[in-house]
């Protein structure tokens, strides 16, 4: 694996600089497979785009749960004293 750090050309930094730039579209489904070809390759990437993609799991499945009945009830009495 290659460390971006230690590269003197600054080739591999700009590999990082474009798994930044492409990283959004990617984690939105939107194609850029080298984003994950560089993250497999780059140690400090590989542990950004996997800790993202933990995020954005837990997002999902966090998403999927109802509030408690208190919150809404909460919600209602707070728009109740609002008019």
């Amino acid at each position: 694996m290659s460390d971006p750090m230690n590269d003197s050309s600054g080739a591999a930094r700009a590999k990082c600089r474009q798994f930044d730039l492409d990283l959004p579209a990617y984690l939105e489904g939107d194609g850029h497979l080298e984003v994950a070809r560089h993250a497999g390759e780059c140690p400090f990437c590989s542990v950004v785009l996997a800790d993202l993609q933990l995020i954005q799991s837990q997002s999902r499945a966090a998403m999927l749960e109802d509030p408690p009945a208190s919150v809404w009830a909460n919600i209602r009495a707070s728009l109740d004293a609002a008019r």
